[in-house]
């Protein structure tokens, strides 16, 4: 017996001893069958890479952020690959090729900082971004600061991204906020919108700020040259308007040159050189459609009304940006025409509908025009545009409320109100805007709610203590009524609707008598004449039982000149003056003649109160 033979005899033996441990487990298969073994090995490393592989496990976004970003390993495979593609796409100068490859490797990894990063930098880089991925690339561009934390190198990055696709607007609203951590670039780019946004104030302080920084800068130095050609110092007038023309031979300035003198002539009210400029700038095919409507509003202004109306009628030259459609929108409402502002900017919308400013003019210009259908619409449009991030809930809600409102559906007009109180909080002016508004159409106790968070921005506004104090009056909240109404009247004590406000919150809470008389006092000095006034102050002498005065002065008042609200208080003063003097029957004839509807809830309640506890008879 050979060697090989005892090989087998050994095996065999082995196989039979394990049988009789194991009996007929498939666990005997791997130890024999070799090749089997492997592919089940293999098939098992498979289906752990594929488990690995394929869910969305992996977290991209750092503790804490919301909302969460998970990623599968398919998903950070296809953005690699997709990733050497652009860059290969952008060495051989296919633009567009690069651009789309950028955008689906971030549709892989959207919270890849670094690769968010390299994709947006690479649109900001190029000389003329394509037009169609403005929404991609502003959208991301404020999703990276989100991710970021708004660090230095992601806001320069952003406010670069912004500056090419001439949102001027936001550079301003994102710049002012980090003015003091900008780089030098950062701070270069803030200067320049601030003079194209028409913020020359702003401008003039930055530059005093930060000038050794600007003055070496050629392009820098001709911003301040149209500065100090309509806003400087009249010794300065003539050299920075020279300054503007010579800068035209420069090839480099040019073009730069031409667009300043387009924003300083338009300041001036100087059409003829506006005209000239823009023929220039047609010529070198730099125009925007601003540009255009700036001159429409000109000749507006200067008379020229139909002419404008014509042209405006007539162009056809597309916005590039969402300024480009703000100032045609606003320079077709100037002309008159209202219904084609309308439908140009429900147009465009669908191009640049991440731009919240665009919403909020389209809904000026549906209410301006009583469409409250299309109003509803709208609303509701808001509320479905993904690119918003529940930037302006709120404020939908309020039109939807406002054009519930105005189609006679008060219960639907309700609800609506009751989800904008419940909605995420609003930016701080629109937020006060819309407060002012609920008001105004019968919602004071959302205007409250409304307010009352906004106390940490206008702390020191005396207007804004008075439009809470109206808010807190007519939504019946006596304790915040009388804080706000303090608080404005000490901002501002020399304001009579301030004081007036201030002496109503005493009168109708019946606190500080003393206070109140004097206060009504000053406000019927400062308005002779004003039967609100007198009435008030009325009001305010019966609180301190000052009873002779107070009849003689409502005897000697025309009842005949009284508005219904007045009227009202007239007749409560009478029923306080009967009860304190105990005549009943007079009180029941005065309390029989007030319109409850014309006071405010306080003053029903006392009165109520006071009426029942008159004894019978």
């Amino acid at each position: 017996m050979n060697e090989t033979d005892n090989e087998f005899l050994d095996t065999e033996e082995r196989k039979r001893k394990l049988v009789e441990r194991f009996g007929g487990s498939p666990f005997l298969v791997f130890i024999f069958d070799h090749w089997f073994g492997f592919f089940a090995l293999v098939f098992l490393v498979g289906v752990i890479a594929l488990s690995l592989f394929l869910p969305r496990i992996w977290r991209q976004t750092p503790e804490g952020f919301t909302p969460v970003i998970r990623v599968s390993g398919l998903d950070l495979w296809q953005a690699r690959s997709l990733r050497k593609t652009a860059l290969k796409q952008a060495e051989a100068g296919r633009t567009e090729e690069s651009v789309h490859a950028w955008r689906s490797a971030i549709a892989n990894s959207t919270a890849d900082v670094s690769l968010l990063r390299e994709g947006l930098g690479y649109v900001a880089s190029l000389p003329n971004p394509p037009d169609e991925q403005i929404e991609f690339a502003i959208n991301h561009s404020f999703w990276l600061l989100r991710l970021g934390n708004t660090n230095a190198a992601d806001a320069e990055l952003s406010l670069r991204l912004l500056t090419k696709y001439g949102m001027d607007d936001q550079v301003v609203r994102l710049g002012s906020r980090l003015e003091d951590f900008l780089t030098p670039d950062s701070s270069k780019l803030l200067l320049t919108a601030f003079f194209n946004e028409g913020k020359v104030t702003e401008f003039d302080r930055l530059w005093r700020r930060f000038s050794t920084r600007f003055e070496s800068d050629p392009e820098l130095m001709l911003y301040r040259q149209a500065w100090m050609a309509n806003w400087g110092p009249p010794a300065t007038l003539q050299q920075g308007r020279n300054a503007l023309v010579e800068a035209r031979s420069n090839p480099k300035l040019r073009i730069l040159a031409l667009r300043l003198q387009v924003l300083v002539s338009y300041a001036m009210r100087d059409e003829s050189t506006f005209a000239q400029v823009l023929r220039l700038l047609e010529e070198e095919r730099e125009t925007r459609l601003s540009d255009h409507a700036m001159h429409w509003m000109l000749m507006n202004a200067l008379g020229r009304r139909d002419q404008a109306r014509e042209q405006a009628q007539n162009h056809q030259a597309s916005p590039r940006s969402p300024a480009d459609v703000r100032v045609m929108v606003v320079a077709m409402n100037q002309l008159g025409l209202n219904e084609a502002a309308i439908s140009f900017g429900e147009q465009q919308l669908k191009k640049f509908s991440f731009d919240a400013e665009l919403w909020l003019l389209q809904a000026e210009g549906l209410t301006r025009l009583k469409k409250w259908d299309d109003l509803r619409t709208l609303a509701v449009g808001i509320r479905n545009e993904l690119s918003l991030q529940g930037l302006l809930d709120g404020y939908s809600q309020y039109l939807e409320a406002l054009a519930e409102v105005n189609l006679d559906r008060p219960e639907a007009a309700r609800a609506a109100a009751d989800r904008l109180v419940r909605s995420v909080s609003m930016a701080p002016d629109l937020s006060r805007h819309v407060s002012r508004e609920m008001q105004r159409i019968g919602f004071p106790e959302v205007a409250h709610v409304l307010l009352r968070p906004l106390e940490v921005h206008y702390a020191k506004d005396a207007t804004y203590w008075f439009e809470r104090t109206s808010a807190a009056l007519l939504s019946n909240n006596p304790e915040d009524l009388v804080l706000s109404a303090e608080r404005a009247y000490a901002l501002d004590p020399a304001d009579a609707s301030i004081v007036n406000n201030y002496a109503a919150s005493l009168i109708v809470t019946r606190t500080k008598p003393a206070e109140a008389v004097q206060l009504t006092l000053k406000v019927m000095v400062s308005r002779p004449g004003d039967l609100g006034s007198e009435l008030n102050h009325i009001l305010a002498l019966l609180m301190v039982g000052r009873h002779s005065e107070v009849e003689a002065s409502l005897r000697r008042i025309n009842t005949l000149a009284l508005t219904p609200s007045e009227s009202a208080v007239y007749h409560l003063a009478w029923f306080e003056y009967h009860l304190e003097k105990k005549d009943w029957v007079a009180a029941r004839i005065a309390y029989g003649k007030i319109d409850p509807r014309k006071l405010v809830a306080l003053q029903v309640a006392w009165m109520d109160e006071k009426f029942k506890a008159i004894p019978p008879g």
